[in-house]
């Protein structure tokens, strides 16, 4: 680890932000040392919840009108939940029931499991 100008030890990743602050970059030597002390360490993961799904998602973007974005996002904020899973219960939904009404909505197969 390197000391900053207060003498506090940061790790190797925090000393190329601090270059900038510090107007000095920290020794390659040091930035190595850290990485063999540490090389037990678990490996990084993003912050957030994990990305475990039982079937692979697909990613789409949707445009709103103001006031169902804003009844969404107060929604989601009232119960604790994200929008893409209030969105998702919303139109899983629809489809059962649009499907009690008119039937099993066939699924091409060009967008069967991509």
């Amino acid at each position: 680890m390197a000391n900053d100008k207060q003498g506090v030890k940061l790790p190797g990743s925090l000393q190329g932000l601090m270059k900038n602050v510090q107007g000095r970059a920290a020794s390659e030597d040091s930035v190595m040392s850290y990485e063999r002390e540490n090389s037990s360490l678990p490996e990084r993961r993003s912050a957030g919840r994990p990305k475990v799904h039982a079937k692979p998602l697909e990613r789409t973007s949707i445009t709103l009108n103001p006031e169902v974005m804003g009844k969404l996002r107060s929604l989601g904020l009232n119960t604790g939940r994200q929008l893409n899973s209030i969105i998702e219960e919303a139109l899983v939904k629809y489809f059962e029931s649009y499907e009690r009404k008119n039937g099993e909505i066939a699924i091409p197969e060009i967008y069967r499991n991509k």
